[in-house]
């Protein structure tokens, strides 16, 4: 399908709903003059469903970037700041680019990882970057200020990177100066992503949206 009959087809489906409910800020600017556009709601996670684990630091500090979609994510960046890093810092960091495996074998490196780079292009957190902030993760990816204000919040636990290596670079770097902090910080994802992305409060939204209109 190609772009203009993927526009065609967005078309009717419009015409057939109520309202179209953004889950973040890329899809609230896309619907951004729609008549039939409604307020952003998060996306849903069961937290019930995802284990919090405490994240501790061992000899080095882990940290995964999920391979999928290479172009789109900007993995070309986090290659380049990957290299950069392991030739400095050999002894204090593992750094992993990795994908296409089967989910059991993705979440076992998930679980041993202390920081989870999500996109690179992104003004906002995907799902994989909402389940890595439940499960305690740090996450690196979007958080620009207007998809927090799109979010409701006033802050987020996310590291904002800027689509370069650089911006890894520095703040995989900051990571390794604040040592000491990295079971908090896990900790503040935890809750982060419970009272914002919790499926709970997240239906009673729609719920409420509903009820509007």
């Amino acid at each position: 399908m190609d772009t203009e009959d993927s526009f065609a087809f967005n078309e009717r489906v419009i015409e057939l709903v109520d309202g179209v409910i953004p889950i973040m800020y890329e899809y609230e600017v896309s619907y951004a003059n729609h008549p039939k556009r409604l307020p952003t709601i998060p996306i849903p996670m069961n937290m019930n469903k995802i284990q919090y684990e405490e994240n501790k630091l061992g000899k080095k500090l882990t940290v995964f970037h999920g391979l999928n979609r290479y172009g789109f994510k900007g993995t070309r960046h986090v290659e380049e700041a990957f290299d950069y890093l392991s030739k400095k810092y050999p002894n204090d960091l593992e750094l992993i680019i990795d994908g296409k495996m089967p989910l059991n074998e993705y979440l076992e490196v998930m679980q041993r990882t202390n920081v989870v780079i999500d996109q690179m292009y992104s003004h906002s957190l995907g799902v994989n970057g909402v389940y890595a902030l439940a499960m305690g993760k740090i996450v690196m990816g979007g958080a620009e200020p207007e998809s927090l204000k799109s979010l409701g919040v006033e802050s987020s636990p996310v590291i904002n990177l800027q689509p370069n290596a650089q911006s890894i670079i520095d703040e995989v770097e900051n990571l390794l100066e604040k040592r000491n902090q990295i079971s908090d910080l896990g900790y503040q994802s935890r809750i982060f992503a419970e009272q914002v992305h919790g499926h709970t409060k997240v239906a009673q939204q729609y719920i409420e949206t509903w009820g509007k209109h």
